[in-house]
């Protein structure tokens, strides 16, 4: 009896932790892991992205916010002005810029 008594107990200690994880995985933002600055889902998406580098992170996302134009999904012009800004953070690399800039496009928060 007492045995089973410790496999009920471990087994709610484990639904507990099961909780705990659905709730970071639905509002991520009250993780501990993200630093408070990363206040939305595009930001978050850089940083996990780019090292845990939170000083990039908020560099890059604003120099995409302020060089981004209305319609730029799409437009190869604008397009390419997106990349030009990542590229003045992440350097030459081409593979990384575009990776980087395929993760920009497929943010909504952009």
């Amino acid at each position: 009896i007492k045995e089973r008594k410790e496999e009920a107990k471990s087994y709610k200690e484990y639904l507990a932790k099961i909780v705990e994880l659905s709730k970071k995985v639905k509002t991520p933002a009250d993780s501990p892991t993200y630093p408070k600055s990363l206040d939305s889902n595009a930001k978050r998406a850089l940083y996990d992205n780019l090292g845990y580098d939170e000083e990039l992170t908020i560099a890059l996302d604003a120099e995409i916010c302020h060089t981004k134009k209305d319609g730029w999904r799409g437009n190869s012009i604008k397009e390419r002005e997106v990349k030009y800004a990542i590229r003045k953070h992440i350097g030459d690399d081409d593979a990384e810029v575009d990776r980087v800039f395929d993760l920009v496009k497929n943010q909504s928060g952009y």
